[in-house]
């Protein structure tokens, strides 16, 4: 379970430092299924009980490069796509 504590720590050894509170972070989405016809994210496209065992996966925007996130957020899209025709 994760707690305030855990903001004031970095999460990874990846990661470049602390988030700062004025820091733009960015979250990919790559599924149509998370998104309903208005273009608003449904309800189901985020687990709470992830998020409060887990947290949540973003991108930091003075670290990121777009090209590289738009590319595997295609790549991602493209396997979704390819697993539900399988299905």
């Amino acid at each position: 379970m994760r707690t305030l504590e855990d903001e004031t720590i970095k999460q990874s050894e990846f990661s470049p430092a602390v988030v700062d509170n004025n820091e733009v972070l960015l979250r990919t989405y790559s599924s149509p299924a998370d998104i309903d016809d208005n273009s608003r994210f449904l309800d189901s496209s985020m687990s709470i009980s992830d998020l409060r065992s887990r947290g949540l996966s973003c991108h930091r925007e003075n670290y990121v490069n777009f090209n590289i996130m738009r590319d595997n957020a295609v790549n991602r899209s493209m396997r979704t796509t390819e697993r539900r025709g399988q299905e």
